[in-house]
């Protein structure tokens, strides 16, 4: 099953989880991440990180402040 992230883009359900886990994870360890730093710790490209983050802030996960993105607080649980 695909799930639809942005525009064309789609993501198989599994590995979607596992990077938006990951992200997620990175927003506990450092208090928030940028694209940059997703890109980086993820090994992809700047596209990709950029639409998991909005992804997340879609979901009403992670908030954009500047270039930053952060936990909301449900999330951080």
């Amino acid at each position: 099953m695909a799930v639809r992230v942005a525009g064309n883009l789609h993501f198989d359900k599994a590995t979607l989880d596992r990077m938006l886990a990951a992200v997620l994870g990175i927003c506990r360890r450092d208090g928030g991440t940028t694209v940059s730093e997703v890109r980086d710790e993820l090994g992809t490209s700047r596209r990709y990180a950029h639409v998991l983050l909005e992804h997340l802030t879609g979901e009403r996960l992670t908030i954009r402040r500047g270039d930053r993105h952060e936990l909301r607080r449900r999330a951080r649980q």
